[in-house]
């Protein structure tokens, strides 16, 4: 393959190798999962069909978007999980950026409303989030900012 080759342009005809090729946008209007969702889903599903342990890469351009919300909607659909928990799946393996398209999330949370996966709402309890690290850690960032604040009044 040349340095400048990419992967759509190797020719996998005759190997164990499947591949799809979908140009997509990676813009907040896009309707990304209207338009890709279902041939996506099938190809997928032919793939595992044929043998249910197939390894299976799921990548666009930077990863992180178009490949991410293909994906966390295939493990929130296909093992029945909720919304939040499949985004947390794919950030773990792809870091925090993944999905951060905002319409992308948006599509995704509408798939998981279609099919029930929205999971329980948060607790918002304000008792339990001050005991929580995430309050403790803002606290501490916040008291050298108010210490500032009380020598230059």
């Amino acid at each position: 393959m040349s340095p400048h080759a990419t992967n759509a342009d190797v020719d996998y005809k005759g190997s164990s190798i499947a591949m799809t090729h979908d140009p997509a946008e990676d813009e907040e209007e896009y309707p990304m999962l209207p338009l890709h969702w279902e041939r996506f889903n099938s190809f997928i599903e032919d793939a595992l069909k044929v043998d249910p342990n197939a390894k299976i890469l799921v990548h666009c351009h930077a990863g992180l978007n178009r490949s991410g919300v293909l994906a966390a909607a295939h493990l929130m659909t296909n093992e029945k999980i909720p919304v939040i928990d499949a985004v947390k799946r794919l950030r773990r393996v792809r870091g925090n950026l993944a999905l951060c398209n905002e319409g992308f999330q948006r599509q995704l949370i509408e798939l998981a409303h279609s099919k029930e996966l929205l999971g329980e709402s948060p607790d918002i309890n304000p008792a339990a989030y001050m005991m929580s690290d995430k309050y403790k850690m803002k606290k501490k960032l916040v008291k050298p900012i108010r210490a500032f604040d009380k020598l230059t009044s």
